[in-house]
């Protein structure tokens, strides 16, 4: 029947109890098409076709045709044939009443249906349409073959004016064996929901994501491309028409992956991303070093852990600032004042936090004095402490370089901008070396000069030295056995035209007396620096050369009386020493001092002669001598002379003062 109007029928066909039903060996090829079959009933109610017997491929009962209020719905279109399709491209309302052409009631489902809902323009008229779906529910009444549907692109609608079908068939898909011919639901281009993201802790389950088709479309072929995370699967509804993906990742980090859905008419796909994150863990409490005035930049990774969120509490020195990405954290700029600085770094994402405490130093290199320190000490005694302190610089770190006296240390406290020079030396000596200050920023020096004192010691404690006026004296040392930086004095006299110097060894004396210098003197000389001192004395002796006031005399002496005392005087010299050598008469005695030598005395009875004798005047400074004649005559002397002719002769012959003791003259004859 084609392009006609079924209605209010007990049997169409067949044997039966009203209504349209059929039973035969075979289904006649498009039995109704572009037909409007309204209120008819088969013995059971509706519409009742059964086959027994051979059917041929691509035999279907209803096509393109409307169907409006079978009897029972309950038992509306019995198809008890299980491998074919009972409607096709059929407009099925599902309404109990007579078409009007202004309906206002409600669809009511057949449960069994499954229908799904959509809104379409047809003729100019927008319509609400259900689908009819396979559904499984069906398949006990459909029969054991499998793909088969009972109403294939089928539709049905309220709407009374939907009287002339023309729907996209979409396409027809044949599966089986081609001597079934069986005919499947219509397939569309699948399109699939929006695409996802997905944020789960590593290990834990995701909330599981199902992608499905809004045709829907059955039998899709669901494939992946890109990375899936490990743990995480997929599973396909049993109508292949839905995408679950479930599990639990096993690693952490990011994903990205598409779900594609094809059929015989294209494809669609939905873009799934899956941040998969690990709980961050920061490396161990860290320290920042920065120098005043300096660009830096420090960089804090995480050692694990995946899109961090960063965040800081506390003092951030100024001039400082922070950026920080996914996996790291950054504190860079030109940090403009000294100190120490801490604050809490803490990275945090959606598997937990972990936070570090940072301390921040920003140093500023070391400024010390530019003098020279001196230090003074004595061996084996402790010093005065001499401080050193910096007038810029922090943390500092104080260092010697160079010759320090053993037994002493330069100290400072942890940090300190003051050092201290203390302890007892042991060696005495002087010593050059530099303290230095130190830091991140850099480091400053100052030169130290070190003299440690040993007490002096002199060798001996008095001398005695000879000189002579006008003669260049030889020098003479006086050691010094222990002291060193030794400053020399003198108290008490000392001849002009000598000098006198001193050194760490030894005293020295030197130079020409001065004429007229002649004489004695005491000089105390004192050796001292810091650590004591040391005396000696030195007796210094400037001789003058002997000279005599004669250099020859004579004394006339008579036995038994005594003479005129005789001297001869020393006009220059000191410290004279006389001696003499010859004869001198018995009787007479010498006598000297530092400046005569004297005869005196009382000639000896037999003494009568004449003596010579040297007197010696004699010195540092060199001699000089005299020679001395004594005449010792007898008392009232007399001559005897033989003849007068030989007087003159005789005469001649006697000392002067023979002469003078002559009492009595005889002349014999």
């Amino acid at each position: 029947m084609t392009n006609s109007t079924v209605t209010k029928n007990s049997t169409y066909y067949g044997a039966g109890g009203g209504g349209i039903y059929y039973i035969g060996t075979s289904w006649k090829e498009n039995m109704f098409s572009n037909c409007t079959i309204v209120d008819n009933s088969a013995r059971n109610g509706g519409i009742e076709i059964q086959r027994d017997g051979y059917i041929r491929a691509s035999r279907i009962p209803f096509i393109n045709s409307l169907i409006y209020n079978p009897t029972s719905p309950d038992r509306s279109f019995v198809n008890k044939d299980s491998e074919r399709s009972m409607f096709f491209n059929c407009a099925i309302p599902e309404s109990l009443a007579l078409p009007s052409t202004s309906p206002s009631f409600d669809i009511v489902k057949i449960a069994s249906w499954n229908p799904v809902s959509s809104t379409e323009t047809i003729n100019g008229i927008t319509h609400t349409v259900y689908r009819i779906e396979d559904n499984p529910a069906l398949k006990p009444i459909v029969g054991a073959g499998a793909n088969r549907v009972v109403y294939s692109n089928s539709y049905y609608t309220p709407d009374v004016n939907y009287t002339s079908p023309s729907f996209d068939q979409l396409g027809t898909t044949r599966v089986n064996s081609p001597d079934i011919g069986a005919m499947e639901k219509a397939v569309t281009v699948p399109v699939l929901s929006a695409d996802a993201s997905i944020h789960v802790v590593v290990s834990n389950e995701i909330d599981p994501l199902t992608i499905a088709d809004t045709e829907p479309n059955k039998a899709l072929t669901w494939t992946v491309s890109g990375d899936v995370p490990s743990g995480v699967t997929a599973s396909e509804d049993a109508n292949g028409m839905t995408y679950t993906l479930s599990g639990a990742p096993a690693k952490w980090g990011d994903y990205s992956f598409s779900v594609i859905a094809s059929n015989a008419k294209g494809s669609d796909d939905v873009k799934v991303s899956v941040t998969v994150y690990t709980a961050p863990v920061l490396s161990d409490d860290a320290g920042i070093k920065a120098v005043k005035g300096s660009a830096m930049s420090q960089t804090f990774p995480a050692v694990s852990g995946n899109h961090l969120a960063w965040t800081l509490s506390g003092d951030l020195p100024s001039g400082l600032s922070v950026s920080s990405d996914d996996n790291s954290f950054t504190v860079s700029g030109t940090p403009s004042t000294a100190g120490d600085y801490s604050f809490t770094l803490t990275a945090s994402n959606m598997a937990g936090s972990d936070d570090i405490a940072v301390s921040v130093i920003v140093y500023e290199a070391p400024l010390l004095p530019d003098n020279i320190v001196t230090v003074e000490a004595v061996k084996d005694m402790s010093i005065t402490e001499t401080k050193v302190s910096a007038s810029a610089g922090n943390h500092l770190t104080w260092s010697v370089r160079g010759n320090i006296p053993a037994g002493l240390t330069v100290h400072s406290e942890d940090n300190s901008v003051t050092a201290t020079i203390m302890g007892t030396p042991t060696t005495a000596g002087d010593y050059d070396f530099s303290i230095i200050a130190s830091n991140y920023a850099g480091s400053a020096d100052i030169e130290v000069n070190a003299i440690v004192y040993e007490a002096p010691e002199i060798s001996g404690s008095a001398v005695e030295l000879q000189a002579v006026e006008g003669r260049a004296f030889s020098a003479r040392e006086i050691s010094v056995n222990s002291g060193n930086h030794l400053t020399w004095t003198r108290t008490g006299t000392f001849p002009d035209g000598l000098t006198f110097s001193g050194n760490d060894s030894a005293l020295s004396i030197s130079g020409t007396p001065s004429a007229n210098s002649a004489g004695d003197y005491e000089s105390v000389f004192t050796a001292s620096n810091l650590a004591g001192s040391a005396k000696f004395t030195a007796t210094i002796t400037v001789y003058a050369p002997p000279a005599l006031s004669d250099t020859a005399i004579t004394i006339n002496a008579v036995e038994g009386e005594a003479i005129t005392t005789r001297a001869i005087t020393a006009t220059a010299g000191n410290h004279i020493e006389w001696t003499s050598s010859g004869t001198l008469p018995g009787g007479l005695a010498i006598t000297s001092n530092d400046s005569e030598f004297t005869v005196s005395g009382i000639p000896s009875a037999g003494s009568r002669g004449s003596y010579t004798f040297t007197v010696t005047a004699r010195n540092y400074a060199g001699s000089s001598s005299a020679e001395i004649v004594a005449v010792v005559g007898a008392k009232n002397y007399s001559l005897d002379v033989a003849e007068a002719s030989t007087l003159a002769t005789v005469l001649s012959g006697l000392t002067e003062y023979e002469l003078q003791t002559i009492e009595t003259l005889k002349l014999n004859g």
